[in-house]
């Protein structure tokens, strides 16, 4: 019990180390924007810019633990950190929309194995 107090203690202690200003996050969205060139519809700006907001909350939460030693690599922002999810398997892994998936197509059945 006393175990999970201290280590609950001690993310709370990383989580509020590592809270980013709403102005800070604004400046680093507008510098990422400029770094890579990333240009957004009036439609979309919010969206990205929340994406961004929450990977780069995340990349801050992570890197607190890995300068405290818990986790073994350091994180960082990219040109990726306005990526949705969706995005982001279509980037970097074999991962098909779900509406681009026949199961019975031959490509499928042969990747699976079936026949």
């Amino acid at each position: 019990m006393k175990t999970t107090l201290s280590l609950l203690f001690a993310l709370v202690a990383i989580s509020s180390a590592v809270m980013i200003s709403e102005e800070a996050h604004r400046v680093n969205f507008a510098n990422f924007m400029v770094q890579h060139q990333k240009v957004y519809s009036a439609d979309e700006f919010h969206s990205r810019y929340q994406t961004f907001k929450s990977f780069a909350q995340r990349v801050s939460t992570h890197n607190a633990k890995f300068a405290k030693g818990l986790v073994t690599y350091e994180m960082q922002v990219d040109h990726t950190a306005d990526f949705t999810k969706e995005e982001w398997d279509i980037q970097f892994t074999a991962v098909l929309p779900p509406s681009t998936v026949n199961e019975t197509s031959p490509e499928i059945r042969t990747m699976i194995g079936a026949p």
